[in-house]
């Protein structure tokens, strides 16, 4: 009886088992699915953008003498530049200088010591065109007799923006130098009105040189 006992323990324990191994794993025993690495485009969509390739650029300004006058002011308000491109309606001008109180330069001091205008930092392509704002000018005369304070007289300005064509290139990390010309002798003109003289301010500026 005693052994016929232990039997049906032992087969009872051994069902026990057997229904054990057979059951299927639970969920928590499922083994976690290893996630796909991300494509190359993938990395790129979700990483930083890159920036794009930059360049500099830097306007010098030069003036050829006037021999009567002692001084030609003139004071400049905005510079900007035009980047060609494909479809005209994408490309605008860039903004590179900018102040409304503006750079007031005398322009016969320039013969000597050409003046950095700008210095500005470009996206890298064509340009085809520099245009300035001239917000104000004034010429001054020797005293007569010379040795007395000059004779300043308010040059009129009738159109304050300077369109000039010049195709240069910007290029990763490189510095292209423009030298400008303004030509004073040729920018202004004398306009009698009665028995007084009004002096005009039409700018001529010529590219001398490209670096």
């Amino acid at each position: 009886m005693r052994k016929k006992s232990l039997s049906i323990i032992l087969i009872f324990f051994m069902l026990l088992v057997w229904t054990g191994s057979c059951k299927s794993p639970s969920s928590a025993d499922q083994p976690v699915p290893t996630p796909l690495a991300k494509s190359n485009s993938q990395l790129s969509s979700s990483g930083s953008t890159t920036k794009a390739s930059v360049g500099f650029l830097k306007l010098i300004l030069k003036d050829r003498p006037i021999a009567e006058a002692q001084n030609v002011f003139v004071t400049i308000n905005q510079v900007s530049v035009h980047k060609e491109c494909e479809e005209p309606n994408d490309c605008d001008f860039v903004v590179v200088y900018d102040d409304p109180v503006g750079l007031k330069l005398d322009l016969l001091a320039l013969k000597n010591t050409p003046a950095t205008l700008v210095t500005a930092t470009l996206e890298v392509g064509k340009y085809n065109q520099i245009r300035m704002s001239v917000g104000s000018g004034e010429i001054v005369f020797p005293s007569n007799p010379p040795g007395g304070e000059g004779i300043p007289y308010s040059l009129e300005v009738p159109s304050d923006e300077i369109k000039v064509p010049v195709h240069f290139e910007i290029t990763a990390a490189g510095t292209t130098d423009i030298i400008l010309d303004f030509d004073a002798e040729k920018s202004i003109h004398i306009l009698q009105k009665g028995k007084s003289d009004t002096y005009l301010l039409r700018p001529v500026i010529h590219v001398q040189g490209i670096q």
